[in-house]
């Protein structure tokens, strides 16, 4: 006579095997997700490496008189298409119309990085045109705004350019942004070094520059840049220029403090959104983390888009007007 199939499998079954069939399922379960994620970070991580390359072969092909397409940010292949912007270089390499050596107004001449040179952004929308429809608007054939921002600028190759090219142009005025380049982890792209000797050395250049434009009769007004994030890594270099510019009477605007005054509307808001690709950047950074309202005035973390850019001209403004000797 067989064995009773129940009875025969009671007697081979420990009570103990379910348990241990499911922990070792759940074991496999977690190692094969963690082999997915390494996978896909380190997918990610080496897409975001390729598409920096891109974005710095991008810029290295912009050559005076010819017209190209720059990636609005270095993005991974999780976009389904990254946004772009149309940049035209003048005879000196400037995304800026052609000019005179010699002004024949009150020239004003900003330098930076991205942030000035308007990455994501077309002509016309950027701070510095800006200001220069509000200069005319006030003081009309008063003033002259260029835009002599680079992508890829730290402080140390800023200060050089100023000293070795923008003084021979005869600014009265050098608008300054606060170089967040300089932050930049060389061995991590898309990462940031917070080494307070980044800062130290950030302060000196800042003085060396003040120390070099009141030898020239060159008033500066600063800029500290922001970025949309619940920690705030400027904070050391904006608290650095924050205090040359208290000690050397330089003009200085913050840029997160005009955002805290006056956040995205609503009708700015719903704009960002209606667009797909920022939506798209919005959706992958977070936006539990990231308050809709902060960072629909960007192109991404980091820089300004046109809401943002029209608030930088507006607190601009009067600085500029006191430092160009203007009457309001």
């Amino acid at each position: 006579m067989s064995p009773d199939p129940i009875e025969h499998r009671s007697r081979w079954t420990a009570p103990w095997a379910a348990p241990l069939l499911g922990i070792v399922s759940l074991v496999l379960a977690v190692a094969v997700a963690g082999l997915l994620y390494e996978r896909w970070r380190g997918s990610d991580a080496r897409s975001l490496q390729d598409a920096q390359k891109d974005h710095i072969v991008g810029f290295s092909d912009l050559v005076p008189g010819r017209e190209i397409q720059l990636l609005a940010f270095p993005a991974t292949e999780r976009f389904d298409e990254v946004p772009r912007f149309s940049a035209l270089l003048n005879q000196r390499r400037l995304r800026e119309r052609p000019f005179a050596d010699a002004p024949s107004s009150i020239r004003i001449i900003a330098v930076g990085e991205s942030s000035t040179f308007g990455t994501g952004l077309e002509i016309g929308q950027r701070f510095t045109e800006l200001l220069q429809v509000q200069l005319e608007e006030r003081h009309p054939g008063c003033c002259e705004v260029l835009n002599a921002g680079r992508m890829g600028m730290t402080t140390p190759t800023a200060v050089a350019f100023v000293r070795e090219q923008v003084a021979a142009w005869k600014p009265r005025v050098l608008i300054y942004d606060s170089m967040a380049n300089d932050l930049a982890d060389r061995d991590h792209p898309g990462q940031i070094d917070l080494n307070p000797k980044r800062v130290e050395a950030y302060e000196a250049k800042l003085r060396e520059l003040t120390a070099f434009c009141a030898v020239q009769g060159i008033a500066v007004v600063f800029w500290a840049n922001t970025i949309a994030r619940t920690d705030d890594p400027l904070s050391g270099f904006r608290a650095a220029m924050e205090r040359v510019a208290a000690d050397t009477g330089a003009g200085y605007v913050d840029l997160g403090a005009l955002y805290r005054e006056t956040p995205a509307s609503g009708d700015e808001m719903k704009q960002f959104l209606d667009e797909p690709n920022w939506t798209q950047w919005f959706d992958v950074v977070g936006p539990g983390r990231l308050p809709l309202h902060r960072v629909a005035l960007h192109t991404d973390w980091v820089h300004p888009n046109r809401f943002g850019s029209a608030r930088l001209a507006a607190g601009l403004l009067p600085l500029v007007e006191q430092a160009a000797g203007l009457t309001p």
